[in-house]
């Protein structure tokens, strides 16, 4: 069960949820010391703009980090310390069946920028649903962590369709770039020599003309 669930976790697009899903959900909980800790700072419940203010910063920074160490260790660990994957990889070297891995500086940058994307939709989500939370009378920490599971189960679900249809786009493009290389690959006939002695076809050729 054990090795199963490491082999799922191996697979890209199920660590990258696990991580954003992780990521999001201990930023959200760490992000509830700031907000404790502002009450001491003089914000009260009445200043609800700033308790946002104070949510929306904290878990951006919290969740950034916490994110991009988990992909870090996810796919691009040492691969000494990565048997399976190691394994994997060669295999797909030598059968050409996928895509070579990318640098961890540019694989992080594009996960963060489809997330930049969704972020308008996620904290909107995610803060609206705190402040309605917070005008019904519930806690500044437990509206906060109401909405951000709300936009976290939205965000993953749109997120995830966007990163299949990625990796098969690049498969396929993967795929046509190995068949241009392959069809390019391919022995040419050389041409014949000048006083080679006319083949078959040819012969029928001239025949028939004359």
């Amino acid at each position: 069960m054990i090795r199963w669930l490491a082999n799922q976790y191996a697979r890209r697009i199920v660590n990258i949820n696990v991580n954003i899903c992780v990521a999001s959900l201990a930023a959200i909980t760490l992000t509830a010391i700031p907000l404790y800790l502002s009450r001491y700072f003089g914000v009260t419940h009445e200043h609800k703009i700033t308790i946002l203010i104070i949510t929306l910063v904290s878990d951006w920074i919290i969740d950034l980090v916490i994110a991009v160490g988990l992909h870090w260790l996810a796919n691009h660990w040492p691969q000494r310390w990565k048997r399976t994957r190691t394994l994997v990889d060669k295999a797909d070297r030598v059968i050409d069946a996928a895509p070579p891995p990318i640098s961890f500086v540019k694989d992080a940058t594009i996960i963060q920028l489809q997330r930049l994307c969704l972020s308008p939709l996620f904290y909107i989500i995610a803060l609206y649903t705190q402040w309605l939370l917070m005008h019904e009378g519930l806690g500044r920490e437990i509206s906060a962590f109401l909405g951000f599971l709300l936009a976290v189960i939205v965000t993953r679900i749109l997120h995830t369709i966007w990163l299949l249809r990625s990796e098969r786009r690049a498969f396929e493009q993967w795929e046509a770039m190995q068949a241009a290389r392959g069809q390019n690959n391919l022995p040419r006939p050389k041409p014949a020599p000048a006083d080679a002695p006319p083949t078959r076809s040819a012969a029928t050729t001239n025949a028939s003309r004359n």
